[in-house]
Formats: C-alpha cells, structure tokens, sequence
C-alpha cells in the first residue's frame, strides 16, 4: 500500500490507568498485616507509553478520557510539556480513571496487581484519518469497542496494531 507519511510514530487509544506502586518488606498471611516502604503513583497503561516515546523524541498523539481535577491537569501538563498531541483527550467532568494497585515484595520482586475497570474512550469520537497518521497503533487491549474500532481502521489504512495486553486476536503484534 502507497501511504503518505505519517504524521505521529504513535497513536494510541485507551484509557488512562493511575498505578499505585507500593513496596512491602514481605506479602501478610492471610488476615494478617504488612508494613509497607513506600507508595509510588504513576500514570500506567498508554499514558505511561505516550510519555515514555514522546520523551524519546517520536512524535506521539493520545486518545483517552480524563476527568477534570487537579491530577488529571497534571498529567495534561506532562503530557504536553513532553510533545504528545492530546487534542484527542476528552475531559469529563467527575470522571474517575482506573485504578491499578501493585504490590511489590521487596526480597522476592514478587508482585500482586489488583485493578478496577472503568469506561473507555467513545468510540464515535474517533477519527479514521487521525488513527491512519501514525506509523503504529497502540491499545491498552482489544476489550472495548473503541479499541476494536481503531484497530479496524489502522488495518483499513495499513498501520501496524500493538497491544500493551498482548492479546490481540489475530496476531499479538501486526507486521
């Protein structure tokens, strides 16, 4: 397929995950407690991509819906002090992202991640053209309708899919 060139290295889809990272001396017995180190909180999931390769220099572009309080400003101010285009984040008043706690024992590295669900991006907000500008496509997985939506749209226009969950149905990770 002859296609122009794309104008970001990524264009990924999802849903913004806030990771609650906490390190423990060793996991409670059952009904029992744990003293913990330290509690790290992160954006996850595509987020943490979009930054990870705009901060690499690529020219990356987010879609995901935020709600509208002070940390979901935060991560609209590092995303684009970090170059990523985030004209196609929607703010929603009220809207609370997901939630990912990880448990992480410090001898044996073993960790324990507990993760709520929540809604996903509209999938009538996307644009087949805006998916079809980037070199690949990222989704948080194939389990919403928007994600199946623009993973149809980047096979339509030729863009490779990837899948931080690994699953996608037909091929983990197109060529």
């Amino acid at each position: 397929m002859n296609r122009k060139r794309a104008h970001y290295d990524l264009v990924a889809v999802g849903e913004i995950v806030w990771e609650h990272r906490v390190r423990m001396g060793g996991f409670p017995a059952p009904g029992g407690k744990a003293c913990y180190r330290a509690v790290e909180l992160r954006p996850a999931g595509v987020a943490a991509l979009c930054l990870e390769r705009a901060t690499q220099g690529q020219r990356v572009a987010l879609a995901a819906v935020l709600g509208d309080d002070e940390r979901a400003n935060q991560l609209v101010q590092q995303l684009q002090a970090a170059g990523v285009n985030v004209s196609a984040l929607l703010r929603r008043q009220g809207f609370e992202p997901a939630e990912r706690w990880v448990f992480e024992e410090g001898e044996t590295g073993c960790c324990t991640t507990l993760a709520e669900e929540r809604s996903s991006y509209p999938p009538e907000a996307l644009k087949p053209e805006w998916v079809a500008n980037g070199r690949e496509l990222w989704v948080d997985s194939e389990d919403s309708v928007a994600a199946r939506q623009a993973i149809a749209l980047a096979r339509q226009a030729g863009v490779p899919v990837k899948s931080l969950a690994g699953s996608l149905g037909v091929d983990h990770l197109d060529r």
